[in-house]
Formats: C-alpha cells, structure tokens, sequence
C-alpha cells in the first residue's frame, strides 16, 4: 500500500513529466490542481506536506518549477517561506543548484496576493491581471 508521501511524490511526478512534455501552463495545471487538492485533503498530514515543499522550493527533490508557487498562492505555509528566506539570506554561494535559484524568488512572490503568475492559471482566475 502507497503511503501518503509516495501518493505525493507520484503526482509530483507526473505533474513534472506533464511540464516536461506539455509546455503549456494551461495544461499543466490539472496536475498542479491535483497536488494541492491531494495536500488539503489531508490537513491530519500537514507536518509532512511541510516538509515535502521545503525540499521542493530549496531543491532538494525536483519538479516542475510551478509547483510550488501554485500551491503556495493557497496554502501559504509559513515554514516554506521562511526556508526560502532562510536559503536567499544565505546567499547563492551557499545554494547547491544555482539553475533553480530563481524558484526562490518564485516561491516568495506566491505568497503575495496580488502573485503575478496568476494569470498563468484559469485555476486563479487569472485574478491579478491587469493589476
């Protein structure tokens, strides 16, 4: 039986592989929007999630770049950010794949309301567009 960590790193993946194929936000983000879904199905496993995206923002796991920022534009996990902060005010020098540094900034500007890549996802409506 799939545990809930290899339930998530599965959809990771695939959203990943989608990303790597598709090219296309627009159809990326059913993958993207059955991660999150499968995040706050779950609130009982929220310690894990954690987890789970600090090593995706400060990569140390792989995946498609829109990940975490579209699930960060929800669920706002206040331990995320303060990795990512924790990981910018450390400098580059310190960052182990300078090729992923801007996730960093990605990450952080998703916890704005006003994200910029909303416009990105008809799953946010494309809230900010034009703001």
């Amino acid at each position: 039986m799939e545990t809930t960590s290899d339930q998530f790193w599965r959809l990771v993946e695939m959203a990943t592989r989608a990303d790597d194929e598709l090219l296309d936000t627009r159809l990326i983000e059913p993958h993207l929007i059955r991660v999150l879904d499968f995040v706050t199905s779950r609130p009982a496993e929220r310690a894990l999630f954690v987890q789970h995206f600090i090593d995706l923002a400060t990569a140390q796991r792989h995946a498609t770049p829109y990940l975490v920022p579209f699930c960060m534009q929800t669920l706002r996990y206040p331990e995320v950010l303060a990795a990512v902060d924790a990981v910018i005010a450390a400098g580059r020098e310190a960052f182990h794949d300078l090729r992923r540094w801007p996730l960093l900034s990605q990450v952080r500007e998703a916890y704005f309301e006003r994200w910029h890549d909303s416009v990105l996802f008809p799953f946010y409506g494309g809230r900010n567009q034009g703001a």
